[in-house]
């Protein structure tokens, strides 16, 4: 979840990556010249992140991709929107290069926290969707079985809902199916169900 920095102004893009670069402890994100410094998360949050890294690096890494989670910043939009997606996997040469920021990813996922399922939902996926070697943006409930999947075709965007603990999701560019309830494995849902 994003937070608005202390002292609100407009930043620069190099005063942006000047903050960064003096407070290596914080993350923020940028959006056309404001700062949101990124919050904790929840254990629920931390567990569905870490269940899908390891499904993810399971099919991915054998293909030279690499996934990375929560530390790592992408670019949305070149010196305008710069955002640390919970889990985003590249398979790009310059992204292997550099050790700060990812640029030419094919698979983003956010998972809702109490303050970000707006921005996730509405302003991220605006910006996600028009990174052009971006094929897949998922957004994952920490609330119930829930993932929202947009998926680019040759003639657009396409978008499903995945409900439930019994479904899969299937991503077909990848060829990837992950059960659901592999997702939330070992997660406790508000009213006390655990997978």
């Amino acid at each position: 979840m994003a937070l608005p920095a202390e002292n609100k102004r407009f930043y620069t893009y190099e005063e942006y990556t000047e903050l960064e670069k003096a407070h290596q402890e914080v993350r923020y994100e940028y959006h056309c010249g404001e700062i949101f410094a990124m919050s904790g998360t929840t254990k629920v949050h931390n567990r569905i992140v870490r269940n899908l890294a390891y499904a993810l690096d399971e099919h991915f890494l054998p293909r030279g991709c690499e996934v990375w989670h929560e530390q790592i910043k992408v670019e949305a939009k070149a010196g305008e929107r710069y955002y640390y997606p919970d889990l985003v996997v590249s398979c790009s040469e310059r992204d292997r290069d550099s050790s700060l920021m990812i640029q030419d990813p094919v698979l983003i996922i956010e998972v809702l926290s109490e303050g970000s399922q707006k921005i996730d939902i509405y302003e991220k996926q605006a910006y996600y969707t028009k990174i052009p070697t971006l094929q897949v943006y998922i957004v994952v409930s920490q609330k119930e079985y829930l993932l929202h999947v947009y998926e680019r075709h040759a003639n657009g965007w396409s978008y499903q809902v995945v409900p439930g603990k019994d479904q899969q999701l299937h991503l077909e560019f990848f060829d990837l199916q992950i059960p659901v309830e592999v997702i939330y494995k070992s997660v406790v849902l508000p009213g006390g169900g655990r997978e």
